[in-house]
């Protein structure tokens, strides 16, 4: 599951569409050549940025903030489920 959340920080607004059009959870995980996590990309995201005249084709990197809430794999459950809100429905765990 996990490999259809993810897409690469070279990637267009279509492509990382498509990502998150295929694992339908409205997120994609964008990471760099190393995999390491960049950021987040939304189905909003891309929206607003459509509707401020990005091309499809402009590159996620165009609209990627770095600015993201993730957890860290060892971190407890209660801080974890902290960190959930009506904002932020899923995490990536680095």
């Amino acid at each position: 599951m996990i490999k259809k959340m993810i897409s690469q920080e070279q990637d267009s607004l279509i492509s990382v569409m498509k990502t998150i059009n295929e694992n339908a959870l409205g997120i994609a995980f964008i990471v760099d050549e190393d995999q390491k996590l960049c950021g987040t990309i939304t189905d909003g995201d891309i929206r607003r940025a459509l509707l401020n005249d990005l091309a499809l084709d402009t590159k996620v990197t165009n609209i990627l903030s770095s600015d993201f809430v993730f957890g860290n794999k060892d971190e407890s459950y209660e801080s974890l489920m902290a960190k959930i809100s009506d904002k932020v429905k899923i995490i990536p765990l680095i």
